[in-house]
C-alpha cells in the first residue's frame, strides 16, 4: 500500500512538470514577402487565377503521368519552372479559394488538370464530369464502377473540383503554356511547401528547459504571373510561419500571452497560414484589378 502512495506521489510531480514545461513557452507569427508581389497587368484586362491539379491515382503514391515533373521536365515544355509548382493544391484549399476572390473584378477563377494519360482523351470519362448532374451521368460512373474500379475511384477525387469550366490537359500538354479562351494573363497559385525545424532541444532536454529550445514552422506559397502568347513568367513567394521559444526560465505563460498558442498543431496552423495567405492575394488584386 505504501509503495502504490509512493509511485502515485511520483507520477503527480512527473505529470506537473509535465504541464509546467508544456506551458513555459512564447509564440508567435512572422510574415515575409510582403513586399515583393507580383506586379500585375494595370489595364482592364480580363485575368485568370488558375490552379494546377496533377492527375493522380488514389491507390498509389506514384504519379500517373508519362513523365516525372519532379526529377526531369519534358524538353518541348514552354517553361521549365520548379518542382514545387507541380504540387498537386488540397481539394478544399481550392475550394476556399474559389469561394473568397469569385467576386473580383476582371478575375476569372480556372482549374486545370494536367497529365491525363491520353488513353482517356477516347474515353470522354473526365469530360463527363464536366457535364451537369444527371440520370445518364449517374448511370454512366455506376456503371464504370463495376468495369473500371481504379478509374471510378480517380474520377470520384475530383467530382466535386470539376464543373463545365475545368481544362483537361491530356498527355505532355504543359500547364503552363496552355492557352485558355478568354483569358488575356495568367496567374497561377501552388500549394504551401513545409518547412520545420528545432534548434538547442537536446541542450534543453539535458539541462531541464534550462536552456531554451526553438521551433519554428514555415509554409511557403508562390503565385506565377504569365503574360498571354509571351516569353517569360513572374514569380513571387509568400512564406507564413510560427516561431516557438520554450524555457523553464519563463513562467508558465499558459497560452495568455502567445499569439498562435492555438495553432500549434500542424492542420491547425495550416488552416490559418492559408487565410493569411488568401488575405494577401485578395490586397494584391484589389490594388491591380
Amino acid at each position: 500500500m505504501r509503495r502504490i502512495r509512493e509511485i502515485r506521489k511520483i507520477a503527480i510531480i512527473f505529470l506537473g512538470i509535465a504541464f509546467f514545461f508544456t506551458n513555459c513557452h512564447l509564440s508567435w507569427y512572422v510574415k515575409r514577402s510582403e513586399s515583393a508581389e507580383v506586379s500585375l497587368p494595370k489595364r482592364d484586362v480580363t485575368l485568370c487565377l488558375v490552379s494546377n491539379l496533377r492527375y493522380q491515382s488514389p491507390l498509389s503514391t506514384n504519379q500517373m503521368l508519362p513523365f516525372d515533373p519532379w526529377e526531369e521536365m519534358p524538353s518541348d515544355f514552354t517553361y521549365k519552372v520548379q518542382a514545387p509548382y507541380f504540387t498537386t493544391l488540397d481539394p478544399e484549399f481550392l475550394t476556399f479559394l474559389k469561394e473568397r476572390l469569385k467576386n473580383r473584378r476582371n478575375l476569372v477563377i480556372k482549374t486545370q488538370i494536367f497529365g491525363i494519360p491520353e488513353a482517356e482523351i477516347q474515353s470522354k470519362y473526365f469530360d463527363l464530369l464536366k457535364s451537369p448532374k444527371s440520370l445518364a451521368r449517374y448511370e454512366v460512373l455506376a456503371k464504370l464502377k463495376k468495369t473500371k474500379p481504379i478509374l471510378s475511384d480517380v474520377l470520384k477525387l475530383y467530382a466535386d473540383i470539376v464543373d463545365e469550366s475545368t481544362e483537361m490537359l491530356y498527355g505532355r500538354e504543359d500547364p503552363f503554356s496552355h492557352e485558355i479562351t478568354g483569358c488575356d494573363s495568367y496567374l497561377y497559385v501552388s500549394k504551401y511547401r513545409t518547412r520545420q525545424e528545432s534548434y538547442n532541444d537536446v541542450l534543453h532536454f539535458i539541462t531541464f528547459g534550462i536552456l531554451p529550445e526553438f521551433r519554428y514552422q514555415n509554409h511557403t506559397y508562390d503565385l506565377i504571373l504569365r503574360p498571354s502568347k509571351r516569353s517569360g513568367i513572374e514569380t513571387n513567394s509568400y512564406v507564413i510561419g510560427y516561431r516557438r521559444l520554450s524555457t523553464l526560465l519563463f513562467f508558465p505563460t499558459f497560452g495568455l500571452f502567445d499569439s498562435v498558442s492555438t495553432f500549434d498543431k500542424e492542420y491547425q496552423f495550416s488552416e490559418e497560414s492559408e487565410e493569411i495567405f488568401l488575405d494577401a492575394v485578395s490586397e494584391t488584386l484589389e490594388r491591380s484589378l
